[in-house]
């Protein structure tokens, strides 16, 4: 799956997630989303890929089912306070993605800690979706320019 229909499929699957009010195309934005949390905060992911091995841009994006990946447990988004991290924001995301059952995914995963906050997606064709936690803002804050904040 190629990032346009990744973010074609994660808008309304993240947007249904139940700790997420909306998630809608990151305008200015080729690929990416922003994301709004039931606390109100904000961010915005960017969306990169991977080709399977051997296959070039011009081929077509061809799906390739399998078993749906097993949905990851919900982990805790917000702190006693309704904080929550970039790195707890990116496990809860791909948790999200893990619950919609799709057939074509294989995986989904956090970067590990030490990582740019973020999640990667496996396909079973071998292609990768890359989400990459870019801007985060706290409730009624403006989405900055590059600013990812430790607590939002």
């Amino acid at each position: 799956m190629r990032p346009a229909r990744f973010a074609a499929f994660a808008a309304p699957v993240l947007a249904a997630a139940p700790e997420v009010t909306a998630a809608e195309p990151w305008d200015g934005r080729l690929f990416g989303l922003t994301i709004t949390l039931t606390s109100g905060a904000r961010l915005q992911v960017g969306i990169t890929g991977a080709l399977p091995p051997g296959v070039k841009h011009k081929d077509p994006d061809v799906p390739i089912t399998g078993e749906p990946s097993a949905p990851i447990p919900w982990p805790a988004l917000y702190d006693a306070e309704k904080m929550t991290t970039p790195e707890a924001v990116a496990g809860y995301l791909a948790a999200a993605i893990t619950h919609a059952g799709n057939p074509e995914i294989l995986s989904a995963a956090p970067y590990a800690p030490g990582q740019n906050p973020g999640f990667a997606v496996l396909f079973h064709n071998g292609s990768q979706a890359f989400v990459l936690i870019a801007r985060t803002a706290r409730t009624g804050q403006a989405l900055g320019s590059d600013r990812l904040q430790s607590t939002f």
